[in-house]
């Protein structure tokens, strides 16, 4: 270490304990979700938020379903880090569907109540309230898979499909394919014992993907304590990751058993109540987003999508970063938020009136 090195590590060092206590005695509290809102539905434990930008919005409206197992507001982190407040500041109107908490109650909740009763009142109540006929619809990841659904069911209420790291081919190389397709896990007895399955149990099951992400993700804390911009953005993604939701019983039985052990999906026997999924259905606009690093949804994994679905106008963006860096990371304005907003100013929404 040189004479600078070692004068930048005495400047740190005074910092890191300072930022240290005040990180022990619950002074550092990280600002989420900060973009404004107004609720305009609600359906159960579910509701639609509406982020209206300050001039007049564009043609765009987008309806963003976030994943069912983590918070809406990784969709909207923190100022300056957040996809919603992105598009807003470029004058669209955002609404999003924000799962709530399920309780005891709602361990009977099926495909079909989250794909066509949810997000079809929410995309009916975005059209009414936009006065579109159709919204552009992006979903994340789980959130993603049930957004497809919806589109391949109910093509004509979709301007485009913006499917964010969303498994669509079940069978993939990737580690959760592998435990999840094995069969070894009852998920029938699981579902019964437990009602809806715990965030807890689900969350360590992305952790044991990548068990020494954890260790080094409190090393780097350490070493960058001292600054309080990486501290915020920090404890910002932490307060996220660890602030889960349990997955409805009945829904994670069909989703394991149908999609990752018999990959029903990508083999066309895929159906949600009466209705067989064609993905070859889906004809409207779509991007098919992947992560280079993403080791819960393998880029091949998302990456059918662009290959199956009959559209003739159709993006395949294959982005640099993980399955979270991609939404909240230093690359994500010039990556997803941009290309997003580019997308929506090309492809505006009809009105109501314009279309019988």
């Amino acid at each position: 270490m040189n004479q600078q090195e070692l004068s930048s590590e005495l400047w740190k060092q005074p910092k890191r304990f300072h930022n240290a206590w005040k990180l022990m005695m619950g002074e550092i509290q990280p600002e989420l979700a900060k973009t404004p809102f107004e609720e305009i539905a609600t359906w159960g434990k579910a509701r639609l938020l509406k982020y209206s930008p300050k001039d007049k919005a564009k043609d765009s409206p987008i309806l963003m379903i976030p994943s069912i197992i983590n918070k809406y507001y990784v969709l909207d982190l923190r100022p300056g880090q957040s996809y919603v407040e992105y598009l807003v500041n470029q004058g669209q109107t955002v609404y999003l569907l924000d799962w709530g908490t399920p309780g005891p109650q709602d361990r009977y909740l099926t495909l079909e109540d989250h794909v066509l009763r949810f997000i079809g009142a929410a995309v009916r109540t975005a059209c009414k309230d936009s006065g579109k006929a159709k919204v552009h619809l992006m979903g994340y990841c789980v959130g993603g898979t049930f957004a497809i659904l919806y589109a391949a069911l109910r093509p004509q209420k979709v301007a485009s499909l913006i499917a964010l790291t969303a498994p669509v081919n079940f069978h993939d190389e990737g580690l959760l394919s592998c435990w999840a397709s094995s069969g070894h896990l009852d998920i029938q007895k699981l579902a019964d014992q437990m009602g809806s399955i715990p965030a807890d149990f689900l969350q360590s099951s992305f952790t044991m993907l990548m068990p020494m992400a954890s260790p080094q993700k409190y090393r780097t804390l350490a070493e960058k304590l001292w600054d309080e911009d990486f501290l915020d953005k920090f404890l910002s993604l932490e307060t996220w990751l660890n602030d889960n939701i349990s997955f409805p019983g009945a829904t994670y039985v069909e989703y394991i058993k149908q999609l990752y052990e018999n990959n029903e999906l990508i083999k066309g026997t895929f159906s949600i109540g009466k209705e067989v999924v064609n993905l070859a259905s889906i004809t409207m606009p779509v991007i098919t987003v992947t992560a280079s690093q993403d080791h819960i949804v393998p880029p091949a994994s998302a990456a059918l999508l662009h290959e199956t679905v009959a559209s003739k106008d159709k993006q395949l963006l294959a982005l640099k970063g993980g399955h979270i860096g991609i939404t909240v990371g230093s690359r994500a304005k010039e990556g997803l938020y941009a290309h997003t907003a580019q997308w929506l100013e090309k492809h505006p929404c009809p009105d109501q009136r314009k279309v019988s």
